[in-house]
């Protein structure tokens, strides 16, 4: 489940990523209801068995049955909070009613990931940098994506716009150009060609904040789960976000 809001007083309306179908919406009626066994698959991160029934306009969920409700994340903000943010941009991303085989089970994979993995920010890395590529908008991290010089120096341009790395001599073309760290950028490319999360990766969080102006050309829309992660991030570095290149 990647997203529910309240309908009514008793109903909830949830966006779901079924394997068969794609992303559907569908309405879990008296979900809100105290008792109500729709109530528990109903939130967010939740994988389950459903049955849907539809009707003229919507479907609804008439049962289902829990298969985990991943209580690991639940309990461990370092583990929740890129949760959420997997669960917003891959909302994003999925169009509707279109089966997408791969990010269902790279979505299952993700959260288990998050879930177990000793260091659940290696693994939140390598979940939205596995899904930048299996959404079609990996970015070029090897050289410059107009002259295909290789970078230079501690510090790498990007450009979201451009799709990738960029050298200095085109940069100021670029409005939305931004540094990031070398190692950081090595990090992502690195990672993001791994089948699995490495057991550590140096520098997580500014690999992690490098992707973030990608995921948001990607995406077009508010990401308000994902926004509240990168804050935590950039706390965690000691920076505030007024002057930083990852905003």
């Amino acid at each position: 489940m990647l997203r529910r809001w309240d309908v009514g007083d008793k109903d909830r309306r949830l966006t779901l990523l079924t394997l068969e179908q794609g992303k559907i919406d569908a309405v879990a009626k008296g979900a809100r209801k105290a008792g109500s066994r729709l109530t528990g698959m109903s939130e967010p991160l939740m994988l389950a068995r459903l049955q849907l029934a539809k009707g003229r306009a919507v479907r609804y969920v008439t049962q289902s049955q829990p298969i985990s409700a991943f209580p690991g994340l639940r309990e461990d903000l370092d583990r929740l909070l890129p949760a959420l943010s997997f669960a917003e941009l891959l909302s994003a991303v999925v169009p509707y009613e279109q089966p997408v085989p791969e990010m269902f089970h790279l979505a299952v994979r993700a959260l288990h990931e998050l879930e177990g993995h000793p260091e659940p920010l290696a693994a939140s890395v390598w979940s939205i940098a596995r899904l930048l590529i299996e959404a079609g908008f990996a970015p070029e991290l090897d050289a410059c994506v107009d002259t295909g010089s290789p970078p230079v120096g501690s510090h790498w341009l990007l450009s979201p716009s451009a799709g990738g790395l960029v050298s200095a001599t085109v940069a100021p073309g670029y409005a939305d150009c931004f540094e990031a760290p070398r190692e950081a950028v090595i990090g992502w490319r690195k990672t993001a060609e791994l089948d699995a999360p490495p057991s550590h990766l140096r520098r997580a969080e500014e690999c992690a904040l490098a992707m973030m102006p990608f995921w948001r050309e990607a995406c077009g829309i508010a990401l308000p789960a994902t926004e509240a992660w990168m804050r935590e991030l950039r706390l965690r570095l000691g920076d505030t976000g007024e002057a930083s290149p990852f905003k």
